[in-house]
């Protein structure tokens, strides 16, 4: 149960922490320096595809062995 309370954190805290980032960056910082070659909207299930699996990821490699040993 820790490994999926992990992963709905994990899951928040990326979805947060990235949409402020890129909400004030994108017209700032990316759009500027990769011009024609950034896509001109989103790929939502791109995006959405990162965001589920990115979490696993971690859940995986950070959250399972610190469960095992009782942490």
């Amino acid at each position: 149960m820790a490994i999926v309370i992990g992963y709905l954190g994990a899951l928040a805290a990326f979805l947060v922490a990235d949409m402020a980032w890129l909400g004030a960056m994108v017209g700032r910082l990316y759009r500027p320096v990769l011009g024609d070659i950034a896509a001109p909207s989103v790929n939502l299930s791109a995006a959405a595809a990162f965001y589920l699996i990115f979490p696993i990821g971690l859940a995986i490699s950070r959250l399972r062995p610190g469960c095992a040993v009782g942490r």
